[in-house]
This record gives C-alpha cells, structure tokens and sequence, in this order.
C-alpha cells in the first residue's frame, strides 16, 4: 500500500470514527458564543459547490421565508471560508436562500475550518438526520465522498446507518436523469418509486413514469408495473402505442437493424410520412 493510501486510510478511520457516533452537527450550533458569530454580507456567500445540482424546492424556501420574517434569524448560519473573506454554505442552504429572497445580506454566520471532506461527512449527516431528508441529495454526496475520497459503500453505511446494499440503491437513482432527480427532490417522486424504476431502460422508464403520474401509482403498484415491464419478452417488432408516442420493441439488435432500415426506406418513398 502506497504512503498515500495509507493516510487516506488513516484519515478515513478517524473521521468515520469522530461523525458516525456523535451528533457533531447540533453540537456545533449549541456551542456557538456570541463572540464567534460574525456579520457576513450575503454577496460575499456562495451555496454548496457540492450541492450544485440538488434543486432547493420552492416551497421549502418560502417556508423558510416565512419563519425569518416572524422570528427573525435564530440560527446562524454555518459557513467556511474559501478564499480571502469569500465563504461557502455549510449548514443552512434554505435559510441562505430565504435570507437572499428578503434582502438581509448583512447575515450572522459561524465560521468554521472543514476541510472538503469534513464538510460532505457534515452535509452528508445533516440530510440525512431531517425527517423529509432529500435522498437526491444523499445520493450526490455519497458519490462524491467515493469518487473523491476512495469511500466504499460500507464507509458510508457506517455514517448513514445503513447496510451496503441500501446505500447502492440510493446511489443507484443518479442514473435517473436530472428531470426525474428534481422530481424526488420535489416530492413528486417518492424513493420508493424511484429506486423501483432506477434499473429500467430508457423506454420503460418513460412507459412507467406516464402510468405513475397518470394514475397516482404507490409504490406496491410501481414495483408491479416495474415486474411487468422487466418480465415481459419482446415479440418481434412489438408495436406500443402511447397517445402521440410509437414505440417499437425488438427481441434482438439484429431485428431491430433490419427493421429500422425497412423502416427508413418506406420514409424514404414515403409511404410512411412522419
């Protein structure tokens, strides 16, 4: 094992070891002192570079917009600095966009010196411990922590208090594309039903979000429709038809070959006009 690997290792033991059994998240805002709070324009915060894609929904903000307004700030928010008096969000992304909405940008905040990693462990468990926790979110934090970290599922099971199998399927969603994903981020989309189309193909995937939109599906009824689609064998050159969509299915790539240029011949003569 390279020097490298060994502290990254080393590292990783310690950190897992320091997060995974306490909850150092509200021990840090309880600890605060009014000395440690400083007065950080709003203009001079950024959101998350890791949460870039992990949409906010409205509705989330306008709650929050609505709690500053009739209680003030109570909690500051968390931050770290990236560059000479600029700072990212750590803790408190809806309250920062809330505070944005109305215009406070002289805001209280509590700095704090996270390394990346320290900073995806704390956002990783802040997501993770609220009652409508964002599992898109989680998703796109595990990942990171793998990608960038070396972690493996199990590392992240440890912190998220589940198995390695639990926390392959929520990273199994982000191969969802991002118009579903905001979809579960919305609420529109349960994670029950998500984690059931995850593994579709890209033309079940749409055949079965239709019915789950369409008519209100549960997620036992998802997992049916699911089994439905993946249990059925394709006749050749099945024809679906979906309000304006056709939808071809081939048992084989070699019909499905042989069939398309059939198929772009008879547009060419145009028997068949699209």
């Amino acid at each position: 094992m390279s020097e490298n690997n060994k502290i990254i290792k080393s590292n990783l033991k310690t950190l897992l070891k320091r997060y995974s059994k306490t909850d150092v998240v509200s021990n840090i805002e309880k600890n605060y002192s009014q000395d440690q709070i400083k007065l950080i324009n709003l203009n001079d915060i950024f959101d998350s570079s890791f949460l870039k894609n992990v949409i906010i929904p409205k509705q989330k903000i306008d709650e929050m917009e609505t709690s500053v307004k009739e209680n003030g700030i109570i909690t500051p928010l968390i931050v770290r600095e990236i560059s000479p008096n600029k700072y990212e969000i750590v803790k408190g992304r809806k309250r920062y966009y809330a505070l944005k909405r109305l215009k406070k940008y002289d805001t209280p905040c509590i700095i704090k010196e996270f390394s990346d990693e320290e900073t995806l462990i704390i956002l990783l468990l802040s997501e993770k411990d609220l009652k409508d926790s964002d599992v898109v979110e989680i998703a796109y934090l595990c990942d990171i922590l793998k990608k960038k970290f070396n972690y493996k599922n199990k590392d992240l099971g440890e912190l998220l208090k589940q198995s390695p199998s639990q926390v392959s399927n929520i990273l199994q969603l982000l191969n969802l594309n991002k118009i579903i994903l905001n979809d579960i981020s919305r609420k529109r989309l349960s994670y029950g039903q998500a984690k059931a189309i995850s593994r579709l193909s890209d033309v079940d995937l749409k055949i079965a979000l239709e019915q789950i939109y369409k008519n209100n599906l549960s997620v036992r009824d998802t997992e049916k429709l699911v089994s439905n689609l993946t249990n059925k064998t394709p006749k050749e050159g099945e024809l679906i038809i979906k309000d304006n969509d056709v939808i071809l299915r081939f048992s084989n790539s070699e019909l499905r070959d042989k069939s398309l240029k059939r198929i772009n011949k008879l547009i060419k003569k145009k028997k068949i006009v699209l």
